[in-house]
Parts: C-alpha cells; structure tokens; sequence
C-alpha cells in the first residue's frame, strides 16, 4: 500500500467457523495489518491474520474498553 493510502474491510464471522469464511474474508485478514475485532469472534478466527496487529473492541460490563469515537480513530488512522 501507498503511504497515506487506507483500505477498510469488513469481514463477518458468519456461523462462526473460519472453514465457513468466504475466500475473499480470508484473503483479506491475511493481507491486514491491523484487524479489530469483536469478543464474540473465536479464536480461530482471530489467529488467521497472524501478521497483523489484532486489537478486541468487545465491550463487556465491568471491563475497560474501547470507545466507539477510539474505534473509529483506528479505522481512520
């Protein structure tokens, strides 16, 4: 990628199995370099981009998280 030039996906977990992502959602969090992603994604799925920089934006009651304005400044940067 370009310096200043961003690309933004969005991949859904489906089901839930990382043999039932599309081809394309595969390829796509094995190029990333950044991925957040949420709790409830298994981590099966969370290791398939083992280059990228991962980050959870889960929130649960009783834990420190990320604000919706800092998720956005992540996608953004």
């Amino acid at each position: 990628m370009k310096s200043g030039v961003g690309f933004v996906s969005i991949v859904g977990a489906g089901p839930g199995s990382p043999d039932l992502l599309t081809v394309r959602a595969v390829d796509r969090l094995r190029r990333a370099d950044l991925v957040l992603y949420d709790g409830l994604v298994p981590a099966a799925m969370v290791e398939l981009p083992s280059q990228a920089e991962r980050v959870s934006v889960a929130r649960r009651v009783g834990h420190k998280s990320l604000t919706h304005g800092d998720v956005c400044d992540l996608l953004v940067s």
